[in-house]
């Protein structure tokens, strides 16, 4: 399986999780979210951080649930590099944690990288639109993935 997963809102996170070699999620004023057994407990916490944005909510559990529970160890994950417009592959290491590493990330999941940058400009065009999705967090169809495991196999031969 294989993973979008960009850091922070407008990824604004990114560079500071790639070099940490996690992903995050933002929603950093919000507590851990390891002890939440299901939507309601998640769609509670926004409820009392985030009130003023209800409509949101349920794309945002489904984010988080996503986040914390969904992705598993060895998944896949494309991290979008903002700064660097470019998107780094990777494969996911560790379960869900909630620890302040600094520089905004509370909310990750370790990963170790499999690609350097990719410049965004190597990236077929219809997989680069599909990787341009307004969620955080999402699973990649299964076409963007055969994209990954390329650019993943292309780096690995060097």
């Amino acid at each position: 399986m294989a993973w979008m997963v960009r850091a922070g809102k407008h990824g604004e996170e990114s560079h500071a999780a790639w070099h940490k070699s996690v992903v995050t999620l933002g929603w950093n004023e919000l507590p851990d979210f390891s002890h939440k057994k299901n939507k309601e407990e998640i769609r509670n916490l926004f409820k009392k951080y985030r009130p003023y944005e209800p409509d949101s909510w349920p794309n945002w559990v489904s984010q988080v649930l996503a986040f914390v529970k969904l992705i598993q160890i060895s998944d896949l994950v494309v991290l979008p590099c903002k700064l660097e417009k470019s998107i780094v592959v990777g494969k996911i290491t560790g379960n869900y944690s909630y620890k302040d590493l600094g520089q905004d990330i509370i909310h990750y999941r370790r990963a170790e990288w499999l690609t350097p940058l990719i410049s965004r400009k190597k990236i077929p065009y219809y997989t680069l639109t599909y990787f341009d999705r307004p969620p955080t967090v999402y699973e990649l169809n299964p076409i963007a993935e055969q994209v990954v495991q390329g650019l993943i196999d292309s780096h690995a031969k060097g």
